[in-house]
């Protein structure tokens, strides 16, 4: 099965159009043409505000947008479930080191103690 967003991207190719030419006759941001074609947005936070975009670009290519709605959102289902990559564990003190630097406070406030009286 081939990639949504790069078939959108070759059928408006092959009709000669531009983002930005798209954008002008549809509305849609460029922004979410882009993240519709496959290409990451910053701008673009949930995928919720893509579905009503996509219907639209998806008839103006004269591709039926209930098969490109749930191809798109079956890709992000698999995105989701992709395991994400392991993180390490914070670092951590060795309690020898946190007794160490307690004893040293604790001596250290003894001797101002001492001198100070």
């Amino acid at each position: 099965m081939s990639n949504l967003g790069e078939e959108l991207r070759g059928e408006r190719e092959a009709k000669g159009l531009s983002l930005d030419e798209v954008h002008e006759s549809l509305n849609v941001p460029v922004h979410y043409l882009r993240a519709m074609e496959g290409g990451d947005s910053p701008l673009v936070a949930d995928s919720f505000y893509v579905v009503p975009f996509l219907r639209r670009y998806a008839s103006f290519l004269q591709k039926d947008p209930d098969v490109c709605v749930a191809r798109y959102l079956a890709d992000e289902v698999r995105k989701e479930k992709q395991p994400s990559p392991p993180t390490e564990p914070p670092p951590t003190i060795p309690v020898s080191w946190v007794v160490a630097a307690l004893l040293a406070v604790a001596g250290g406030a003894a001797v101002a103690w001492l001198v100070l009286l």
